[in-house]
C-alpha cells in the first residue's frame, strides 16, 4: 500500500511538473563559442512522444538580444520505435517559430562531430552575465536532460541532403578510424551503451575531458590514455 502510494504521489507530482514546466528555455551555452571567443545562446524545446521526441534550439552567434527570426534554427527528431533508437538532425529556416518546419536547409556545421549519440546533455552557463534559468527552468533542462540519457545507444543519421554547405560527417576516411580509448570503450563501441566514437569526436572528447563531464563517475581516465587524447591530431 505505502509502495503504491509512493509510485502515486510520483506520478502527479511528475504530472504536475509537466503541466507548469516552461514550454521553451533560453540559456547562455557552457560549450560553444563564437568565432571571436564571445557567447552563444541556445533556446531549447521538448516535444515528447509516445513513438518520437523532437527537440528543436534556436541558438545565437549575435547576442541574447538579436532579432529571434534571425537566429539559427535546428532539430532533432529521436525515433524511439527502432533498436537503436535513431536521431534524425535538420537545419531549418530561420523563421522565429519553435516548431519543426518542413523547409529544411544545407548544415552550418558537422552535427555528427558533436552528436555521436543522438541529443546531447544540456550544459548551461551558471555564472552567465546575461542570462541564467529560474529554478523552474533549471528543473525542466535537469528533466529533459535525464530524458537524453535515458534514450541509450542512438545512431546519428542526416535527415538532408544537399550539394552546398558542411557535410553531416566528415567524409575523409581518417576521421572514421576508431578513438581508441579504452576507458571511453567502456560505454562507447558498436554494442555499448553509447554509440562509438570516432576521431572525428575527438574535439568534443577532449572538451568534456578537460572539462571534467567525462567519463562519468566511476571512471577516471589512465594518464596515458590523457596523454594519447591530447596528442591525437
Amino acid at each position: 500500500m505505502k509502495t503504491y502510494i509512493l509510485f502515486m504521489g510520483l506520478g502527479i507530482s511528475l504530472g504536475l511538473f509537466f503541466l507548469t514546466a516552461p514550454a521553451t528555455v533560453t540559456f547562455e551555452s557552457k560549450e560553444s563559442k563564437t568565432f571571436a571567443e564571445g557567447p552563444v545562446f541556445n533556446r531549447i524545446r521538448f516535444i515528447p512522444g509516445w513513438k518520437r521526441d523532437i527537440w528543436i534550439m534556436a541558438q545565437s552567434h549575435l547576442g541574447l538580444h538579436a532579432e529571434f527570426k534571425n537566429w539559427n534554427k535546428l532539430a532533432i527528431v529521436v525515433d524511439k520505435s527502432q533498436s537503436p533508437t535513431v536521431a534524425t538532425f535538420y537545419q531549418l529556416k530561420q523563421d522565429g517559430k519553435m516548431e519543426l518546419s518542413t523547409q529544411p536547409l544545407p548544415y552550418k556545421a558537422r552535427c555528427f562531430a558533436c552528436h555521436a549519440d543522438g541529443p546531447r546533455a544540456i550544459r548551461w552557463n551558471h555564472e552567465s552575465e546575461a542570462i541564467v534559468p529560474n529554478a523552474l527552468e533549471s528543473a525542466a533542462l535537469t528533466v529533459w536532460n535525464l530524458r537524453i540519457k535515458i534514450y541509450g545507444h542512438v545512431s546519428s543519421q542526416a535527415g538532408t541532403t544537399f550539394q552546398d554547405g558542411e557535410p553531416f560527417r566528415a567524409e575523409q576516411p581518417v576521421y572514421k578510424r576508431p578513438l581508441g580509448i579504452a576507458t571511453c570503450e567502456r560505454c562507447h563501441s558498436a554494442t555499448g551503451l553509447r554509440n562509438a566514437l570516432s576521431l572525428e569526436h575527438l574535439g568534443t572528447a577532449l572538451f568534456l575531458v578537460r572539462s571534467g563531464y567525462m567519463p562519468p563517475f566511476p571512471f577516471q581516465l589512465t594518464a596515458q590514455e590523457r596523454t594519447a587524447l591530447e596528442l591525437i591530431r
